[in-house]
């Protein structure tokens, strides 16, 4: 996925499936980030803000790349939130960018989500969307092709989402694709 930056990631347990597909998205409201941070996890990562302490394991940057085994370890996985470059400015975020140019051989990017906001709220749960995260395909006739994750396949689909959320939802207004990276060791494990 060209032109992205990884800007955020959530720690989580497995992803649930619904109507056959494996239902990952930017969103702690469809993947759950854990509870309760493990205290192996707290020495490699911090807020979102790289304030250091971490309140939420749902919007966290990765410190320190030893973060990929410690989390394999405890059977969790890692979820990474990438937007295009231009819209960086848009978001409040200092990415921890050293650490996600390390990590990207082991990153594979799985689909795009629309989100509104450094909040991540998604379309899937407030917007407009083609699959409902907890019930499954969407009878709005929108004619966007969905991946195995419950995402959009790719970019110029997702683009005509955050469009429609846009026009639709102006309150959220902007809508923008946010890629989602997995590390291929978790996809695999999905698999």
């Amino acid at each position: 996925m060209t032109n992205t930056a990884i800007v955020s990631m959530m720690i989580c347990e497995a992803p649930r499936f619904v109507a056959g597909r494996c239902v990952v998205s930017a969103s702690d409201a469809v993947w759950e980030p854990v509870e309760t941070l493990p205290p192996e996890l707290r020495s490699v990562v911090s807020d979102e803000l790289l304030s250091g302490s971490v309140v939420y394991p749902g919007a966290l940057q990765a410190t320190d790349i030893n973060i990929t085994r410690v989390a394999r370890r405890l059977g969790l996985f890692l979820c990474f939130r990438a937007v295009e470059t231009d819209a960086l400015s848009a978001l409040e975020i200092q990415p921890a960018s050293d650490i996600y140019e390390e990590l990207s051989d082991q990153l594979i990017p799985v689909g795009w989500d629309v989100c509104s906001g450094n909040g991540w709220l998604a379309a899937s749960c407030h917007g407009i969307y083609p699959f409902d995260p907890f019930v499954g395909p969407n009878s709005d006739n929108l004619d966007l092709d969905i991946n195995d994750f419950a995402l959009l396949r790719n970019l110029e689909d997702c683009r005509q989402c955050c469009d429609l959320n846009n026009q639709e939802i102006p309150e959220h207004a902007p809508w923008f694709p946010v890629a989602i990276y997995l590390m291929e060791s978790d996809v695999a494990r999905l698999k």
